[in-house]
């Protein structure tokens, strides 16, 4: 388990896969309507009372039965911020795996060895580091995970400050996996290991610190959530970092401490819970006959089932991937006109630029804010690019999905057109 922190950084690589958790759906009746700002109009009386009496069931709060009530008998339209605000946590993913750690028999490693141990200890699960610049980790054999989020409650017990604990994620073996972690001096770190080598940081040049770390001997919660190729990291409901790697694709969860100048860390964990991610912030919400909320994603609503663009978009056509969250997808152009040449679309279908509108404010500005970011990414931000949004026959717009060319790595032609 020992290792040598060396830096060296991973550059972005794909795509973070997003996924909209929904409800399984029993055989009650057909999808009544789309509940997006407006209004849910039944198709009967018989079908309101179905739904008003299979309600009560459903395992909403008070407020979203009353909502929901309304909402099927025709009443007042809610603005979607509403229904989320509502309804949002409906769709929150399943817990998988959990573990208090008061049960000794759930299985986690219990090893002494010069170097550190791991233990359970009084109702939660200690990790302990004796040698300098050394790793101790333990995972949970639990299952082989590919898109996952974990989380644990973690405390120094004892040690110097300048330490890390934290989560693995995608762990195929000891010598393949991921690890996130905080320090008690307020900084954090992203981790890979491939195939036995150095270890690597993931999109970093160096730890970074976050005032969202409570530092010295306080208990922080710590989150990693682990989708597609993204890799994110929380601290006490805080996100301190993402970054995009895909060279492990899946494998196990589990917990991990380790030391930098002086050994002695010694790191409690509790209440540790791993989940199916759930839905992204922008959902339809769609209602159906027996009051059951389902939950889809934006491009499952709103892809046009015959456009290419919308197909790499939700993983059905292949592409080389580089960004995707849940308002915009980039990805490289298979007949790349210049070194870099990266295209940027919503993931909603808009046929061109002739369609969007007011509603479509986040997705467009997205799609021009992720373009530094992605310059910085391919070494072009310095020297220069090319934005190009073709729209139309004239424009020689060639899928009819609005996209943004991201041309740069040489010195562009002019004039335009």
């Amino acid at each position: 388990m020992q290792r040598i922190k060396l830096f060296s950084v991973i550059g972005v690589l794909s795509l973070v896969a997003l996924a909209c958790a929904g409800l399984s759906l029993p055989s009650a009746g057909d999808l009544v309507g789309n509940v997006v700002g407006t209004a849910l109009a039944t198709t009967g009386l018989d079908e309101f009372v179905q739904m008003a009496t299979l309600l009560a069931d459903s395992g909403l709060g008070d407020d979203a039965q009353s909502m929901a009530a309304t909402m099927m008998a025709g009443g007042t339209a809610f603005p979607l911020e509403t229904l989320m605000a509502q309804f949002g946590s409906q769709a929150s993913g399943a817990v998988i795996y959990q573990d208090d750690f008061s049960d000794v028999s759930t299985g986690w490693p219990v090893d002494t060895f010069a170097e550190g141990g791991t233990s359970y200890y009084e109702g939660q699960y200690r990790i302990t580091v004796n040698e300098v610049d050394y790793a101790v980790w333990a995972n949970s054999a639990t299952g082989d995970y590919a898109d996952i989020s974990t989380e644990v409650d973690a405390v120094m017990l004892a040690g110097p400050q300048e330490n890390e604990f934290g989560l693995l994620c995608r762990f195929v073996d000891n010598d393949n996996f991921y690890i996130a972690t905080i320090a008690s001096d307020g900084y954090y770190f992203i981790w890979r290991r491939l195939n036995g080598g150095d270890w690597e940081l993931v999109g970093m040049e160096s730890g970074e610190f976050s005032e969202a770390i409570r530092t010295g001997n306080q208990s922080n919660r710590i989150r990693l959530d682990c989708v597609g190729s993204s890799i994110t990291l929380y601290a006490n409901g805080v996100e301190l970092i993402q970054v995009f790697d895909s060279s492990l694709p899946s494998g196990d969860v589990g917990l991990y401490a380790g030391s930098f100048e002086q050994g002695g860390v010694d790191v409690l964990f509790d209440n540790f819970v791993v989940i199916q991610p759930g839905a992204p912030a922008f959902c339809i919400i769609k209602w159906c006959a027996n009051g059951t909320p389902l939950f889809l994603s934006l491009r499952e609503a709103q892809m046009d089932e015959d456009c290419i663009f919308c197909k790499i978009v939700a993983g059905e056509v292949p592409a080389t991937q580089v960004y995707q969250d849940e308002l915009v997808t980039a990805f490289r152009d298979i007949h790349p006109l210049a070194p870099t040449h990266i295209l940027i679309i919503p993931n909603a279908h808009l046929a061109s630029a002739n369609e969007l509108a007011p509603e479509h404010a986040a997705a467009a500005g997205r799609m021009l804010t992720l373009v530094p970011e992605l310059a910085r990414q391919e070494g072009i931000a310095e020297s220069g690019y090319r934005l190009v949004l073709n729209t139309g026959a004239d424009g020689r717009q060639e899928v009819p999905h609005v996209h943004l060319h991201l041309l740069g790595g040489r010195r562009m032609q002019h004039p335009l057109g």
